[in-house]
């Protein structure tokens, strides 16, 4: 096709067709997808493989980059409850959403359930409109959980302009940036976001009279000294007053922000002997809980010291940090997930602090880097930067899953987009490539955007670059758990409660565990439905009431639901680790098996004398 046929498409002339080919161009080179020929008498050719042109309609189609409808009208009713704080009708969101009154029922009944999490209530006046009521702090945490929750691959850009003024959202940042030079540090990506979007609401909601109550705990002087300087700056910038409890809540958000740091400066950074002294407990009880030795490893203690620096900082304000990749951690290291918050809610002193589930999982991504350095090759070979924004402890688990994944490459750094931009190329010219979590304008390097837990799709998309790994095909320590007599199909129930009551009785009937095991399991359950995906639960009780390792598994009639996913399959495990070895192993098969979709599906035809064998790989396809 020719450079004329295009501008005539496009209505521009010729000239804008041939500069947008030199930066697209200069584009598919630094990302490696290939390039674009200009042949006589034919045209403008790119030349590219299909999985590279695979690979571009996947980062064009990327949700992450867009906002869905549903979304957009969530946004909207966002603004005018609570930027606005206005009182608002169904009919008068039909209008401005150009949409019908049912779709606007509907919203608003999936806007309450959203509410009652952070005991909040949407009120409804056939007089007066809509309107939310509550708590605001609640409010203000409903609001920033929400907004950052649609923050998939953490592009900001879509939803900041749904919400604020251009101008408002430039003097945010700017704000934020003084924080972090006035404390010396880099916040991570999303903390930078988390941290905007906070003090834009806070400064729409002050000048509507709406201010946070007081607080019995003191901010240390030196976050309350960044809240002064930030306070000045918004005073001045937004015209308006801020008073003292308003500060102390900036404060309180800046110090428990999560901050970026290079893996080789880790170690330097200044930590509390509060943050140490936890860091060091949690280690030595999750290594006697696992008889893993995690109390080894000095990249973990480092790592999860910083993160509890200012980790104490959020939980000591009362401040509530969403996990965006919660779910994700959940299903795909339920595991490590599952053992971190027993040690915590276990012991007196870690329990005090009130871990939620956005803190055990943030908690829970150190160990797992830890648990894949146990098993790691090193190797030479391709040398990449890893860039990353979203803190340490996901940096982390990105840089040990690659290490160990690809034993040719050399991961000679993690860093943020914004030290990459600055980054002299003098550093760069041994780095062959770069793996990154976000799309990357204008990169210096070929790069490979991955997501932040490195799934097996993601490992594909490096394997363009080096040689992959075989997957596991065979759970041989699942297997050996398993027998036919332990497995019940088509099981028709109500609840997950009631097929967890007759596996505990198949165990307790052959005498691998106790009669007061059922209890425990459903004890661990409410606390934290063990949901790993895929349709898989996977429940467990004390080990002090298991007499030897096994497991049941039932494989549902229909799916039921539990939580927020949608059960097919629970299998029940009793299971007394005889070696480190062996311990090692199960971690390894619980999160591998999760992401075998064709094993997976494979079992739901299965009858019960081909599970195990199924599970053991002696069955091919």
């Amino acid at each position: 096709m020719s450079a004329g046929v295009i501008a005539g498409e496009l209505e521009v002339s010729e000239k804008t067709i041939r500069n947008d080919f030199k930066v697209i161009d200069q584009w598919l080179s630094r990302n490696g997808f290939g390039q674009i020929v200009r042949k006589p008498n034919q045209g403008i050719v790119v030349m590219m493989s299909d999985e590279q042109r695979s690979d571009i309609a996947e980062m064009l189609n990327d949700p992450g980059t867009g906002l869905s409808e549903a979304e957009r009208r969530l946004l909207e009713a966002l603004k005018l409850l609570i930027l606005d704080a206005r009182k608002v009708t169904v009919e008068e969101l039909r209008d401005r959403l150009y949409t019908n009154k049912n779709v606007i029922y509907d919203d608003m009944e999936a806007l309450q359930k959203r509410l009652d999490v952070f005991g909040l209530k949407l009120e409804n006046s056939r007089k007066d409109g809509i309107q939310i009521l509550g708590d605001e702090e609640k409010l203000r945490d409903f609001f920033l959980t929400t907004v950052m929750g649609m923050h998939s691959n953490w592009i900001p850009g879509p939803i900041l302009k749904e919400l604020f003024p251009h101008t408002d959202a430039d003097k945010a940042r700017h704000i934020v940036r003084l924080a972090e030079h006035k404390l010396g540090v880099e916040f991570s990506g999303e903390a930078f976001h988390y941290l905007t979007y906070a003090l834009l609401l806070g400064t729409s909601r002050v000048k509507l009279k709406y201010i946070l109550g007081v607080k019995l705990a003191v901010p240390s002087s030196k976050y309350r000294d960044a809240a002064e300087e930030m306070a000045k700056e918004i005073e001045r910038s937004f015209v308006l007053r801020l008073p003292e409890a308003e500060k102390d809540y900036l404060a309180w958000l800046v110090g428990g922000a999560k901050r970026h740091v290079s893996f080789s400066r880790l170690g330097s950074t200044d930590i509390s002997e509060d943050a140490s002294r936890m860091g060091q407990q949690l280690i030595a009880l999750v290594s006697r809980r696992t008889g893993l030795p995690f109390d080894n490893d000095i990249e973990l203690e480092r790592g999860l010291t910083f993160h509890f620096e200012a980790c104490l900082s959020r939980l000591a304000g009362g401040i509530s940090y969403p996990n965006p990749l919660l779910k994700d951690i959940k299903r795909s290291y339920y595991y490590i997930f599952d053992t971190v918050a027993e040690v915590v809610h276990g012991d007196s002193v870690l329990a005090a602090y009130l871990f939620t589930d956005d803190e055990i999982s943030y908690t829970a991504l150190h160990f797992q880097a830890a648990f894949e350095r146990l098993s790691r090759h090193d190797g030479a070979g391709n040398r990449v930067l890893i860039v990353c924004s979203m803190g340490v402890g996901i940096s982390m688990l990105l840089k040990t899953k690659i290490s160990r994944k690809f034993v040719s490459l050399t991961v000679v750094d993690v860093i943020s987009e914004e030290n990459l931009r600055s980054a002299h190329q003098e550093t760069l010219k041994d780095i062959d490539f770069l793996i990154s979590v976000i799309p990357l304008k204008g990169a210096p390097l070929p790069v490979i955007v991955v997501s932040p837990l490195f799934s097996s799709g993601d490992e594909e998309r490096v394997d363009s670059f080096i040689e992959r790994h075989m997957r596991r095909r065979s759970y041989p320590l699942l297997a050996s758990l398993l027998n036919p007599e332990r497995v019940i199909l088509d099981l028709p129930i109500d609840h997950p409660f009631e097929a967890m009551i007759d596996l505990c009785k198949l165990l307790e009937t052959e005498g691998s565990v106790s009669s007061d095991y059922a209890d425990t399991v459903m004890i661990r359950e409410k606390r934290s439905p063990t949901t790993v995906g895929g349709g898989l639960l996977l429940p467990h009780g004390e080990l002090s009431h298991i007499n030897r390792s096994s497991a049941a598994l039932a494989r549902l009639k229909t799916p039921v639901q539990w939580g927020d996913s949608s059960i097919e399959w629970i299998l029940l495990l009793a299971y007394i680790p005889s070696s480190r070895d062996e311990h090692q192993a199960l971690f390894r098969e619980i999160a591998d098996i999760i992401e075998d979709n064709n094993l997976l599906n494979r079992l739901k035809l299965a009858t019960p004398e081909e599970i195990v064998p199924l599970l053991a790989g002696e069955v091919r396809e």
